[in-house]
C-alpha cells in the first residue's frame, strides 16, 4: 500500500475534505442531485479548475453507509436503480451536454431493454 499522499481523479463524498479557499473556487456540492453524483459532479469541477484531488493513506474515515438512503429507498429494488440513472443522466446533462445525453440516454434504454427491466425501460422512456 501506499504510504505517500497520491493524487486521483475523483474521491468519495463520505471522505471528501478541502480547505475553505478550494471550496470557494469549486463551490458546493449540487443540490439538484438527491443522492448520488454529487461528489462525482463535485470532483469534475476541481479537476477542470486543476485543483489536485489526493488519497492521504494515513488518514482514517468511518462513513456509516447510506443512514438516509436505508430510510427512503429499498437498496436493491426500482427506487435504488431510478434515482441512481437519473444522477447519472443529469451529470451527462451538465458535463456534456444535450447531444451527448440524447444519445446516452438511447444507450441506456436500450441497455434496460436487453436486460429485461421493463420497469426501468419504461420509466426513461416516458422522461
Amino acid at each position: 500500500m501506499k504510504k505517500k499522499p497520491f493524487e486521483v481523479e475523483q474521491l468519495p463524498g463520505a471522505a471528501l475534505m478541502a480547505p475553505k479557499e478550494v471550496w470557494q473556487k469549486v463551490g458546493l456540492l449540487d443540490e439538484d442531485y438527491q443522492f448520488l453524483y454529487e461528489d462525482v459532479d463535485w470532483c469534475w469541477r476541481a479537476k477542470k479548475m486543476r485543483v489536485k484531488l489526493m488519497v492521504v493513506p494515513e488518514a482514517k474515515v468511518t462513513h456509516l453507509g447510506g443512514g438516509s438512503w436505508k430510510k427512503k429507498l429499498n437498496w436493491d429494488g426500482f427506487e435504488f436503480y431510478r434515482d441512481y440513472f437519473e444522477a447519472l443522466l443529469l451529470f451527462v446533462r451538465k458535463n456534456y451536454g444535450e447531444g451527448k445525453l440524447k444519445f446516452f440516454r438511447f444507450s441506456l434504454l436500450l441497455n434496460f431493454l436487453l436486460r429485461g427491466k421493463l420497469k426501468l425501460f419504461f420509466y426513461f422512456l416516458k422522461k
